[in-house]
């Protein structure tokens, strides 16, 4: 059975879901035991379709609530409470398009969930990572979030010592590719292309990056056309260029 929660967990949390969830749930979910925290966060993600149904938590927002949670688990330093919690995110999606009126993306809430899951991808865990990946492209498939948000959000410039490092630009760059292959037009070509560029992935100096950003200038190619090439000219050297447009004509 779970202890009693401790002094440091944040009061306005604790109250939120134990009005959703019920105090027993509470105390498993801020419990030292890594398992309570995990098994808790299952039944969470089991308890929301009636939740949603219902529709009332004494007044809080059921959004509000959940993505607090969410928030806390992805901070949490195990993997598997980690990996629960994207669950939760999941299913929570799906059934806040059924209740819900208007786009929820605009909170900030949402906002740093997102981030947190950006900076999740280039994680060295492969299995955080792709859960990652596979959340924000539920994100994006999710009628109550903007596909362009969460494109804008993954054009934001990675800080200078991140993208000397390499893995979380090839991250972003991958899933900028996965997000046009998927969505096509619907996601804006450009702001990609100028990531690509102030990120200097088509020079940088580790050639994982450098294969990421030639593999999705190819991509966004197929589906944008010419124009993409044009975009390049002047930032990527004239044997570059021909070299990525000859590649391109001999793909297709």
């Amino acid at each position: 059975s779970p202890e009693d929660i401790g002094t440091n967990a944040p009061t306005d949390l604790v109250h939120k879901i134990e009005s959703m969830f019920g105090s027993y749930r509470a105390k498993c979910f801020f419990s030292k035991n890594w398992s309570l925290r995990e098994a808790c966060l299952a039944k969470m993600t089991l308890m929301i379709p009636e939740i949603c149904s219902a529709g009332s938590t004494g007044g809080a927002d059921i959004s509000e609530i959940i993505f607090s949670i969410i928030e806390s688990s992805n901070s949490d330093k195990n993997v598997q409470v980690n990996l629960s919690g994207l669950i939760l995110l999941d299913e929570a999606l799906l059934q806040l398009e059924t209740t819900s009126k208007a786009p929820i993306s605009m909170t900030p809430q949402l906002s740093r969930i997102l981030v947190d899951l950006f900076s999740k991808m280039a994680d060295n865990s492969k299995k955080v990572a792709d859960s990652a990946e596979i959340s924000l492209l539920a994100l994006a498939h999710s009628s109550t979030v903007d596909v362009s948000y969460v494109a804008l959000l993954a054009t934001k410039r990675v800080r200078s010592k991140e993208a000397k490092g390499g893995r979380t630009v090839r991250a972003r760059l991958q899933f900028l590719e996965n997000l046009s292959a998927e969505f096509g037009v619907d996601v804006a070509w450009k702001k990609i292309i100028d990531f690509a560029k102030v990120s200097k992935a088509f020079d940088h100096r580790d050639g994982s990056v450098r294969d990421a950003a030639k593999s999705l200038v190819m991509t966004l190619a197929t589906i944008h056309g010419n124009d993409v090439f044009k975009s390049l000219e002047g930032d990527l050297a004239e044997r570059q260029l021909r070299e990525l447009q000859l590649g391109f004509q001999m793909a297709n």
